[in-house]
């Protein structure tokens, strides 16, 4: 008799890390004022970021500009004049969450800046220890699961044959967040930001992190 199962298995962590994502962007008829105020943008959240208490920030990336252009028409469709805009990616990642609410609130009102939200992630050192014991787990869940059935039909001991990753190529276990960023706006600490003058209550709730495994098991009992 072959009995095929799937087994699963997942944990909920508390999230470790709030990866912030922004963009510098400015748009003009001169490229080099768009280039110029684009940067300038990016390097105050730089200098911002880099002002926090040492250890607050795990990693923080600037990526290059990136642009493009474009040739507007007039009412009458006659070609109009050229214009320019200028993006600037910027990630930073925080170990201290309860700065991100506050971060994002203060500079997402700085105009040009476009604050895509925050992820919430795991440190690489907890989902890697928690990855092994996941996917033991996912496999002795298949196993049970075929006990249940080889003795519900009568058969003996289930014999694994085999056992398959259903995301081939994919990690045998993987953490993501349980649900979107939630941000409650009210009581809760009050930082203020040098570089940008606007004191911002936030009280940020992270989403907690799901370490899940999944398997197919064949066995034959």
């Amino acid at each position: 008799m072959i009995i095929r199962v799937i087994g699963t298995f997942e944990r909920t962590e508390p999230a470790e890390r709030g990866i912030l994502r922004c963009t510098a962007a400015h748009e003009a008829g001169d490229p080099a004022q768009a280039m110029a105020v684009a940067q300038s943008l990016a390097g105050r959240v730089r200098e911002a970021i880099e002002s926090l208490d040492a250890g607050s920030v795990k990693r923080f990336t600037l990526n290059a500009a990136r642009t493009s252009s474009w040739q507007e028409a007039g009412a009458d469709g006659a070609p109009g004049a050229t214009r320019h805009r200028v993006e600037v990616d910027i990630t930073a990642v925080f170990t201290r969450l309860d700065l991100v609410g506050a971060f994002a609130a203060a500079w997402g009102a700085e105009p040009g800046l476009l604050v895509h939200g925050v992820e919430w992630a795991l440190s690489d050192e907890t989902r890697q220890r928690h990855a092994d014991a996941v996917l033991t787990a996912a496999v002795h869940e298949a196993t049970r699961r075929a006990r249940v059935i080889a003795a519900a039909s009568g058969a003996g001991e289930p014999r694994i044959v085999e056992v398959r990753d259903p995301e081939a190529g994919a990690p045998g276990a993987v953490a993501y967040s349980s649900e979107e960023l939630r941000q409650r706006y009210g009581a809760g600490a009050r930082y203020s930001w040098s570089a940008y003058p606007l004191e911002s209550s936030v009280d940020v709730a992270p989403s907690p992190i799901v370490i899940a495994a999944a398997v197919e098991a064949t066995f034959e009992a």
